[in-house]
């Protein structure tokens, strides 16, 4: 079950959410050709997993961000690998448009970190308080 596609800039190259088989496959739009499939979990059953399950991309498409059993995939599109995991974060990740940051987004928060998430996992790690160069902002403030 296909639950998001992607385009590259230009339209280069198609990339495709699998949410039952738990995988990414990144295509040639050009040729048809598939270049990369990336197992993202680690044992797709057939069922929905918990937790959001969304993938968005850069704005010139070259990184995608993925969503699936509590976790945060960061891709490289050019090369196929996962270049950043997040474990248990059950927000739902955006990319910004220079690719350089992430979105997490939960119910009430929205908490903007780099693209590899060394600023979250150091914060969330040490459990000490947020960066500077980590944001939180709150939806549920007036």
């Amino acid at each position: 079950m296909i639950s998001a596609v992607v385009y590259s800039a230009e339209y280069k190259r198609v990339s495709a959410y699998n949410l039952l088989q738990g995988s990414v496959a990144i295509w040639s739009a050009e040729s048809g050709k598939r270049l990369y499939t990336i197992q993202i979990r680690k044992n797709p059953n057939g069922k929905v997993p918990n937790g959001p399950n969304v993938m968005s991309s850069s704005q010139d498409g070259n990184m995608l961000v993925v969503s699936s059993e509590n976790n945060i995939y960061v891709i490289d599109v050019a090369t196929g690998k996962v270049i950043t995991t997040l474990a248990n974060q059950s927000d739902k990740p955006y990319i910004s448009p220079d690719g350089q940051r992430l979105a997490l987004v939960s119910d009430s928060e929205i908490i903007i970190t780099d693209i590899h998430g060394e600023e979250w996992k150091d914060a969330s790690k040490w459990g000490i308080d947020m960066p500077k160069q980590l944001r939180l902002l709150r939806t549920d403030e007036s």
